[in-house]
This record gives C-alpha cells, sequence and structure tokens, in this order.
C-alpha cells in the first residue's frame, strides 16, 4: 500500500506567539504524518502573512495549491483551521479547488478530514462561527470607535502633523499640540495670510511634508481643536461641533486661512481659454448688447497671414468687435472713471455663528422628523431638542453677520494699472465693472471702431 503523501502548512502573522509559532506548527504535521503512517513530503510557510491574505497571494500557500495541481501530494494539513483561512468563503474555496485535484484538508485541532461528508460538515459550521466572531469582534471595535468618537475621544491613531497624543486622567486620549511641530506649521499658516502660496509658504518655513498633506492639513477642522469620526466633525447634543482637542487657530484665523486657499484654489482671470494676449479675454465681462449672450476671444488670420483677434457673441454670433479696440476703449473709461481713486482691499471674515446656526437647525429638523415618524421616542430625543433649541436661541441672538474690513493700500488705481500684468489688470477691472456691453457696428464697412459700441456698466 503506497504511503499517504502529506504536505503541511504552516501560517503565523508575526513571531510573538509561540503557541503558534511556525516551528510548533510544523512538529503537529509531523506527528499527524507519524500517526497516519503518512510520508511527509513538503512543507509550506508563510511567515508574517495575516490570515486574511487571499490564498493566492500567501507565497507558500500558493506553492501549495500548486503542488496539488501537479498531483505531487495528496492531503494538506494545517495545525488549526485559523491558519488556513478567517472566513467561510475563503475556506470553503480553497477546500473545493483542493478537492478538484484530489487532495484532501486535514485541520488537526478541530479533527477535520475534508476527505467524508461529516468533515466536510463540521468545517462549514466552524468556518460559519470563525467568521461569524470577526464580524462580531469588528461590530465591538466600530461602535468602540463611535462612543469614543462621541466623548471627544480618539481611538489610538497617529496625530496629525502638529499635534501629539496625551492619555487624560479617564484613559482617553486627546490631542495636544507638539511644541515644535505646531510652531512650524503656524508659520506656514501666517505666511499663507501674508499672501504667499501654499507651495512658497511650505519653502518658507521649512515643513518636510509635501504639498498635498500641507493643504489637507490647512483645511482640517482639527486646526480649530475640532474633533472628526470618519470625515464628519463630531457635534455635541447642543448641535455646536465638539472641541476637546488644542487648538492651533481661532475661528478668524482659520475663516482667514479658508479664503486665501479659496482664492488660491480659483484660476485667475483669463488662465486658459481667454489666454492673456487680450485685456477682457476669459473674464466672462464681455457681454452681447443683442441677446445678452457672453462674448469669447476668437483668434484667427487675415488673408494676408496677420494674426486677428476679435470678441464674438457666444451665442450665434451675432456681434463682433474687434479686441484691442474695445480694450483701449474700456481701459480709458476704467482709468477715467477710477484712475485717481486709491486701490483698497477688502476682505470679508465669514461670523461662525452663521455656520453653527445651520448646523443646529438642521440638526434640530432631523431629530423632529425622527420623532414624528416614529423612529425615535420622544422621551429619548427631548433632552436634545431642548439644548438644540437653547442653541439655536443663543445663536440668533449673538447675530450672524460677517465682518468687512478695509484696507487703505495707498496706491491709486492708475499706479497699480502700470504696475500690473494682464491678469493682475484683469484682477482691477473685475474690482469695479460688473460688464462690458458691444452692440453691433452702427456703420457697415467703416474701418474706424466706433467707441460708442463699448458700454462699460460699473459695479453699484
Amino acid at each position: 500500500m503506497t504511503a499517504l503523501r502529506i504536505a503541511s502548512y504552516s501560517r503565523i502573522s508575526s513571531s510573538r506567539d509561540e503557541s503558534t509559532s511556525l516551528e510548533r506548527q510544523r512538529e503537529q504535521a509531523q506527528a499527524f504524518a507519524t500517526m497516519k503512517a503518512g510520508t511527509l513530503v513538503a512543507e509550506y510557510t508563510d511567515d508574517g502573512i495575516s490570515g486574511a491574505t487571499p490564498p493566492l497571494q500567501r507565497p507558500g500557500l500558493a506553492a501549495a495549491i500548486a503542488a496539488a495541481e501537479a498531483g505531487q501530494i495528496d492531503a494538506l494539513v494545517v495545525a488549526k483551521l485559523d491558519r488556513l483561512a478567517r472566513d467561510v468563503r475563503a475556506f470553503l474555496e480553497l477546500a473545493d479547488l483542493l478537492a478538484q485535484h484530489g487532495v484532501v484538508l486535514i485541520s488537526i485541532a478541530e479533527s477535520l478530514d475534508m476527505g467524508n461528508a461529516a468533515g466536510r460538515m463540521v468545517a462549514t459550521v466552524l468556518a460559519a462561527f470563525a467568521a461569524m466572531e470577526r464580524e462580531r469582534t469588528a461590530e465591538r471595535i466600530l461602535e468602540s470607535n463611535r462612543y469614543l468618537a462621541s466623548v471627544g475621544a480618539i481611538s489610538g491613531q497617529a496625530a496629525p502633523y502638529g499635534w501629539a497624543t496625551e492619555r487624560q486622567a479617564d484613559g482617553r486620549l486627546r490631542l495636544v499640540l507638539d511644541p515644535d511641530e505646531s510652531a512650524i506649521l503656524r508659520a506656514v499658516v501666517d505666511a499663507v495670510l501674508d499672501g504667499e502660496t501654499v507651495a512658497e509658504a511650505i519653502r518658507s518655513s521649512g515643513i518636510e511634508l509635501h504639498r498635498q498633506t500641507v493643504m489637507n492639513l490647512l483645511r482640517h477642522p482639527v486646526l480649530l481643536g475640532r474633533h472628526l469620526y470618519r470625515g464628519q466633525v463630531v457635534n455635541g447634543t447642543d448641535g455646536l461641533p465638539m472641541t476637546p482637542h488644542d487648538a492651533l487657530l481661532d475661528w478668524a484665523d482659520w475663516s482667514a486661512l479658508q479664503v486665501k486657499l479659496d482664492a488660491g484654489a480659483v484660476p485667475r482671470h483669463g488662465v486658459g481659454r481667454g489666454g492673456t494676449d487680450t485685456l477682457l479675454g476669459g473674464t466672462g465681462l464681455v457681454t452681447c448688447a443683442v441677446c445678452g449672450g457672453s462674448m469669447v476671444v476668437n483668434r484667427q488670420q487675415t488673408k494676408a497671414g496677420s494674426p486677428r483677434t476679435s470678441y464674438r457673441c457666444n451665442n450665434g454670433g451675432c456681434v463682433t468687435a474687434k479686441a484691442s479696440a474695445v480694450d483701449a476703449v474700456v481701459e480709458d473709461q476704467f482709468l477715467g472713471a477710477v484712475g485717481s481713486f486709491e486701490v483698497v482691499n477688502v476682505t470679508e471674515t465669514a461670523n461662525e455663528n452663521a455656520t453653527l446656526l445651520d448646523q443646529a437647525r438642521a440638526r434640530q429638523s432631523e431629530l423632529s422628523a425622527l420623532v414624528a415618524e416614529g423612529l425615535l421616542p420622544l422621551d429619548v430625543a427631548r433632552d436634545n431638542l431642548s439644548a438644540l433649541a437653547d442653541t439655536i436661541t443663543k445663536l440668533e441672538a449673538a447675530g450672524t453677520g460677517g465682518e468687512t474690513t478695509t484696507t487703505a493700500t495707498g496706491t491709486t488705481f492708475s499706479d497699480a494699472w502700470a504696475d500690473a500684468d494682464t491678469l493682475a489688470r484683469r484682477d482691477l477691472l473685475g474690482s469695479a465693472i460688473d460688464a462690458v456691453l458691444i452692440s453691433k457696428v452702427t456703420v457697415p464697412g467703416s474701418k474706424v471702431f466706433d467707441d460708442a459700441r463699448v458700454e462699460v456698466r460699473w459695479n453699484t
């Protein structure tokens, strides 16, 4: 009688647990082979690989499967079922794959032999219970994280740059400012607030992070000390954001920073389709006086090969005008109207109360709807609804209007215009002009541009 050709498979995620060490698993397989009067023809191992890793992505197990497909083994032995697979689907798929090649799967700890019907039934039940326990463990972890979030604590994840974790007296973790990193991050914020781009601020501050990482940090509510759970700011029962962590910025600086970042994220007038060879191209200011449609830059060549650039109605071409002539008229009218005025920078800072009031009202409506639909008992929601009502009353009383700050530059529009490039000139125009309307030609065939075709409408 030919001896049973047995191969062993051993796996361990780490080398710290002696009870499931690779050596211990191999010893069990050798003892089993001896007891069954079989021959241990091969040993396959995966060291430092999780049981959740798919079988074919584990070098050792993939080699064992290849041996089965080649007809080199009759049985694959594991010390314990969870060395092979951690969920029922993966286990049964692997067992079926081996069975297709006449290889029996055996687990020593569970006395499981897939070569008979009883073994297959037990294997299915055991694997199902293992999968259920993994799901229950995952649910407990999720519930724990959800609870920690509700009380403003973190669950042990790495602190973002600028902060460190600190364990409180109650055992919970919170974020505290790291003296060195937070100083560097604050330097980045100050540089951006002073007008530098994020890339320039990274260079001037010396922060050793990728630009996108820095951008994400500058957008992160942790700057305000707020707590996030699954990407959302966690609110207390009063509907207001919880602030359990050390804040790097107050609301005024945070709001001003977001305005700066938003401005930097929006392409300046003329980048792309409008180009920079015209004054008004890409600004959205040029409008057809006939149909009210927008006018775009139209570039062509004359029969002689010279470039000809015009503004053309984008809604059927009902009006066309030479771009350089329109630009000259607009420049003259702009400088004539506001050239002697001083340029004043206007900064609008949003009031945090407006955002908080919207959040509180939304939460109040959500809870009220749940109560009305019978999905949430009133006695459960009563305290939260009462707290939300108090919060809304206080926020409404405090006011939600933003703050507008004007700063004199000491420079007139004429001086600023003389020093500006095309893009900066478009910004100056946009600060004063609402629209530039272009009418049809009044004298057909005339080679002289009629300035009256251009009407500048000013911002009010």
